[in-house]
């Protein structure tokens, strides 16, 4: 159980990004714990950076969720960060202009 591992060694373990990133926990008191963790540099790799960055933006904090993101992708690129930095410039209105091709099928 990684949050157990949190608890208990004070850190989460890594795992490999092309592998789900398991059960989220989003309260305020494992954020302060895993902020903790990460100041202290412990588990200081993409799971770790993209937890936080969850627990962030369900805590309204949307520049820190996308600043703990980035550097999850900065650290290992993986699929999750990038989805959730997608749903985020989605909610801003920031998405990709597509080319208009009238109405042409693109099979």
């Amino acid at each position: 159980m990684p949050w157990l591992a949190l608890l208990d060694r004070g850190k989460l373990p890594e795992r490999p990004a092309s592998v789900d990133p398991g059960s989220l926990m989003v309260q305020p008191e494992w954020r302060d714990i895993l902020e903790r963790a990460l100041q202290q540099n412990h588990g200081d790799h993409w799971l770790s950076w993209y937890h936080l960055g969850v627990m962030r933006y369900r805590a309204a904090d949307r520049a820190g969720a996308k600043q703990a993101w980035e550097h999850s992708l900065q650290l290992t690129l993986s699929p999750w960060a990038y989805r959730d930095l997608a749903v985020l410039a989605r909610e801003d209105g920031d998405t990709p202009k597509l080319p208009n091709f009238g109405s042409k099928r693109l099979d």
